[in-house]
C-alpha cells in the first residue's frame, strides 16, 4: 500500500472514531448467563422442544438450547469483571448448548448471516484441560464445524487457538503456544477478522490490563464466514436442513458434537463487525513496522531509525504510561525506543496534543523477507480513547503502516 493511500485511510479512521462510528457495530448474540439461578441447571431441551436454556442478552433472540443438564449457573466469575458479571455457566460433562433459530425466531438471525467481518470473544476458566477444548463453535458442512475457538494443551502449557474455514474453502489456523494457561484461572480469548487479517486475541486479566494480538494471518480475497447449508448431517437428524447452529461449550466433527469444554464460561459475545467495543480493554493503536525486503549478509549489521509522532485524536486527555515494542518471534533482533523528552509513566496528552519518539531496529544476520513488528501505547485512561500515529524522517528502505483497533 502506498504512503498517500495509507495516510488517507488513517485520516478516514480518525474521522470515523471522532464521530463515534463505533456504535454502528451489530452485536448478533451475547450470552452473559445473568438470567440463571445459582446452582440450578438451565432448562433442558430435546431437539424437538423449544425450552430456552439461557437468553440472548443482545435482544436479538439468538437464545441457547440445551440437550443435557450437565451444566449449571455459578457465582464463579472473574474478580473485578469488566462487565460486572455475577453469574457464569459451568460445564461438568459433555454438554450440547447451541442456538436453534427455528425455535427462538430471532429478529437478527445469527445462523443465517454470512459474516464479512466478525469479532467473537469470551471469558473462560477450565477445570480440565486437553487438546481441542472448544468454547465457541459453528456447526457446518462436511461433518465438521466451520469455526472452532478453543484451547489446547495440558494445564501449565495450555494455549488459545482458533480454526475457521472461509467461503473460498481456505482454513485459517492460529495458535499461541507459549501462553502457559492453567486450570481454575480466568482468561479472555477472542478472534477478530476484519477482511484483511485474522487475529487471535488473548489476555490473562490477573496480570494484563489489555488484550493483545498473539497470532495473526493475512486474509485472502474472500475470507468471510459462511451462513447456512443445504446438507443435513447424517446421524444428527434434529438439525434443520438449511441452518448451521452456533454452539457454546463444544465443537462439531464427524457429523456430531465433540471437543467439549469443561469449566466455566462467561460473557460470550459475537459481533458482525470489528468497529465495536470489546468486553476486555484493548489497545487502540499498533504501529506496524514492516521490515525491508532483502537479505542481511552474515556478519554485516545495519540499523534503521524511524521517528514517530503519537497524537491524541480523542476529545479527552490521556495519560500515556508506556510504549511497548513487540518483536514477535524474532527474539534475536533488537527493537528499541528512544523516549527522551517523554515522561513515562505519566505523560499527559490533552486532546490534540502529541509526543515524538524514535524507533531503532537492528535485525539478526541472515534475515530475509519482511516482518511486522508492533509498538503498543499503553494508557491508564479509557481504552475507547484514540491515538493517531504520524511519521517523519522515514528511510527509503523502511515502510510503515498503522493498524487502528477501534
Amino acid at each position: 500500500m502506498s504512503k498517500p493511500i495509507r495516510s488517507l485511510l488513517v485520516l478516514i479512521v480518525a474521522i470515523l472514531i471522532a464521530s463515534n462510528f463505533q456504535a454502528q457495530a451489530d452485536v448478533l448474540a451475547y450470552w452473559d448467563f445473568e438470567d440463571g439461578t445459582v446452582g440450578a441447571a438451565p432448562d433442558s431441551a430435546a431437539f424437538t422442544t423449544d425450552t430456552v436454556a439461557t437468553v440472548d442478552a443482545s435482544g436479538n433472540g439468538n437464545d441457547l438450547y440445551l440437550s443435557a443438564a450437565t451444566t449449571s449457573f455459578t457465582t464463579n466469575v472473574l474478580t473485578g469483571s469488566p462487565t460486572s458479571s455475577t453469574l457464569s455457566l459451568q460445564n461438568t460433562a459433555n454438554t450440547d448448548l447451541r442456538t436453534q433459530s427455528r425455535y427462538s425466531a430471532p429478529t437478527l438471525d445469527l445462523e443465517t448471516v454470512a459474516l464479512d467481518e466478525f469479532f467473537i470473544e469470551a471469558f473462560i476458566n477450565e477445570t480440565s484441560m486437553g487438546d481441542n477444548k472448544t468454547f465457541v463453535g459453528r456447526d457446518g458442512s462436511g461433518g465438521a464445524s466451520q469455526l472452532y475457538l478453543k484451547t489446547s494443551g495440558a494445564s501449565g502449557s495450555g494455549y488459545p487457538k482458533v480454526e475457521y474455514q472461509c467461503e473460498s474453502g481456505t482454513w485459517y489456523t492460529l495458535a499461541a503456544a507459549s501462553q502457559g494457561m492453567v486450570t481454575n484461572h480466568w482468561y479472555y480469548v477472542a478472534v477478530r477478522m476484519d477482511g484483511e487479517k485474522v487475529q487471535l486475541w488473548y489476555a490473562d486479566p490477573s496480570v494484563d490490563d489489555h488484550a493483545r494480538v498473539v497470532a495473526e494471518a493475512d486474509a485472502n480475497s474472500n475470507p468471510r464466514l459462511l451462513a447456512d447449508t443445504t446438507a443435513t448431517p447424517s446421524g444428527y437428524p434434529g438439525y434443520p436442513s438449511t441452518i448451521w447452529n452456533w454452539s457454546v461449550g463444544r465443537g462439531f466433527y464427524n457429523n456430531g458434537p465433540t471437543d467439549y469444554f469443561l469449566g466455566y464460561l462467561d460473557d460470550v459475545r459475537i459481533q458482525d463487525a470489528t468497529v465495536g467495543d470489546t468486553l476486555f480493554p484493548r489497545c487502540n493503536v499498533e504501529m506496524r513496522i514492516d521490515l525491508p525486503l532483502g537479505t542481511q549478509t552474515t556478519g554485516y549489521e545495519f540499523t534503521m531509525t524511524r521517528t514517530v509522532t503519537l497524537k491524541n485524536i480523542g476529545d479527552t486527555a490521556l495519560t500515556l504510561n508506556s510504549l511497548t515494542p513487540d518483536k514477535g518471534s524474532y527474539t534475536t533482533d533488537t527493537l528499541t525506543l528512544d523516549t527522551t523528552g517523554i515522561t513515562l509513566p505519566g505523560e499527559v496528552l490533552n486532546a490534540g496534543e502529541s509526543v515524538q519518539f524514535t524507533v531503532t531496529w537492528t535485525p539478526e544476520a541472515g534475515r530475509t523477507g519482511a516482518r511486522d513488528f508492533s509498538i503498543i501505547p499503553d494508557t491508564s485512561d479509557s481504552y475507547d480513547d484514540a491515538f493517531e500515529s504520524l511519521g517523519a524522517s522515514v528511510s527509503d528502505a523502511l515502510q510503515t503502516s498503522l493498524v487502528v483497533y477501534y
